[in-house]
């Protein structure tokens, strides 16, 4: 996770009790592309909201630039305003 931007470590997340993601591990390095491929309704849209702090997941981490990426980071967010990443 040392070289990663974003990492999400262990990813779950319900809709109505039905499990959309069900223990989602991935690293992205500083320069990688990703590309998130399925069937409607498998959960690219939740896994991506969860990715961009729009929504928190049920269970799991999400980890920019190596700080965890929490609901109240983001409210407080002057930490994840310093880096930047494109």
């Amino acid at each position: 996770m040392t070289n990663s931007v974003l990492a999400l470590r262990n990813i779950t997340h319900f809709y109505a009790g039905k499990s959309v993601l069900d223990d989602i591990t991935l690293d992205i390095a500083s320069g990688e592309r990703l590309v998130i491929l399925g069937a409607n309704g498998c959960g690219k849209s939740t896994l991506l909201k969860i990715m961009n702090g729009l929504i928190a997941p049920a269970a799991g981490q999400v980890f920019f630039a190596g700080q965890e990426i929490s609901p109240k980071a983001l409210k407080s967010n002057s930490q994840l305003q310093r880096h930047r990443y494109y």
